[in-house]
C-alpha cells in the first residue's frame, strides 16, 4: 500500500534531485482556528476539517501559476455534484504547465468533492498568507484522520501523463464581455483569491440552479469584493444558474491574466445573445458596513 504522500512525492521525486524539508510538526489551518472574521467559503467549512501542510521544497513558482492552475482545478470540482465524489488526478493549464495540481486519497479511490473544494481554497489561503507560493504536499484531514492529500508540484520527466483541465461544459456557452473602469488597483492577489473564493462558494448548489438575486462573495482580507446581478430576462424568460457564473469567474481569471491588468472589472453576460446578468470586480467599501448602493456596476453596453 502506497500512502498519499508516498504517491505524491513519486511523481515530483523521480526527475528531480533536491533536498527535502519536512515540516509535520506546522500548524494546521481550518476554518474555525486560524482564519476567524473571514466571509464566503470558510463560513461553510466544518471545523472538523483540516489542511496540514507537510513537505517543503525549495523549488518556487510564480503566484499566478499557483493561483491559476488552483482556478482551473476548483472550476471542475465546483461544476459537479457536491455531495458526490471525485476522482483521483494531476491537473494544471495550457498556460501554466506547472505546478501540477496533484489530488491523491489512499488506494487512489474517489475523494468526497467538498473535501477538494474546501482543501484548494485553503491551500490558496495559506500560500497567500504565508507568501509560500513553493512546491508543496499538503495533507486533508478530517475528524482527525487523513483523508486525502493535495500537492503542488512538478511533472516526473517520464512516464506521467498530465492531462489538462477540459473546458467549461459547452451546454451553457456563455459569452462575457469586459471593461476596466476607474483608477483603483485590486492587485493580483485580491482579484485571484476572490475568484478562488467565489468559485468555492459557488460549489455546493446544483451547477443548473437558478440564481435570481444579487449575488456577492467578499474576503475580509482582501479589498476586492465579486458580485453579480441577474437582470430582469434571467429572472423570467431565461436565467442565470449557477455554472454560468462559475464560467463567468473563469472567464475572468483568463482575462485578467491576459491583460495583466488587475483593476476594477465591469463584465456583461449574455446566453444566445440576451443579457442574462451584470457581473463586477469593484474595490470593497472601507467603512466596514457593506452598502450595496455604494457597489458601482457601470453597464458597458452591447452593441
Amino acid at each position: 500500500m502506497m500512502s498519499i504522500r508516498g504517491s505524491f512525492l513519486s511523481i515530483i521525486l523521480l526527475g528531480w534531485a533536491h533536498t527535502v524539508s519536512c515540516s509535520p510538526a506546522v500548524k494546521p489551518l481550518s476554518s474555525s482556528k486560524d482564519m476567524t472574521n473571514l466571509t464566503g467559503p470558510v463560513a461553510s467549512i466544518p471545523s472538523d476539517f483540516e489542511i496540514h501542510p507537510q513537505f517543503k521544497f525549495p523549488i518556487g513558482f510564480p503566484p499566478e501559476a499557483c493561483y491559476v492552475n488552483i482556478i482551473a482545478a476548483l472550476r471542475e470540482a465546483a461544476l459537479g455534484d457536491f455531495n458526490e465524489e471525485m476522482r483521483v488526478a494531476n491537473y494544471r493549464t495550457t498556460k501554466f504547465p506547472q505546478p501540477i495540481i496533484t489530488i491523491r486519497s489512499p488506494e487512489m479511490e474517489p475523494i468526497p468533492r467538498k473535501f477538494v473544494v474546501w482543501g484548494l481554497f485553503l491551500i490558496a489561503f495559506y500560500m497567500r498568507l504565508h507568501r509560500a507560493f513553493q512546491l508543496r504536499f499538503f495533507s486533508l484531514h478530517w475528524k482527525g484522520k487523513e483523508v486525502a492529500g493535495i500537492g503542488i508540484g512538478k511533472p516526473r520527466t517520464t512516464g506521467t501523463m498530465i492531462s489538462d483541465i477540459p473546458k467549461v461544459p459547452s451546454n451553457r456557452d456563455i459569452a462575457v464581455d469586459y471593461e476596466f473602469f476607474g483608477a483603483q488597483a485590486l492587485g493580483q492577489d485580491a482579484v485571484f483569491m476572490t475568484i478562488i473564493s467565489a468559485l468555492s462558494e459557488a460549489a455546493p448548489p446544483p451547477a443548473d440552479t437558478r440564481i435570481q438575486e444579487t449575488w456577492i462573495n467578499f474576503l475580509n482580507t482582501e479589498d476586492c469584493l465579486f458580485t453579480v446581478v441577474p437582470t430582469e430576462a434571467a429572472r423570467t424568460t431565461m436565467k442565470f444558474t449557477y455554472q454560468d457564473l462559475i464560467q463567468t469567474l473563469s472567464k475572468a481569471a483568463e482575462f485578467f491574466l491576459d491583460r495583466n491588468t488587475y483593476q476594477q472589472l465591469s463584465m456583461n453576460v449574455t446566453f444566445t445573445g440576451t443579457k442574462i446578468a451584470q457581473a463586477a470586480f469593484v474595490l470593497k467599501p472601507s467603512s466596514g458596513v457593506l452598502d450595496l448602493s455604494a457597489v458601482r456596476l457601470p453597464d458597458i453596453g452591447i452593441t
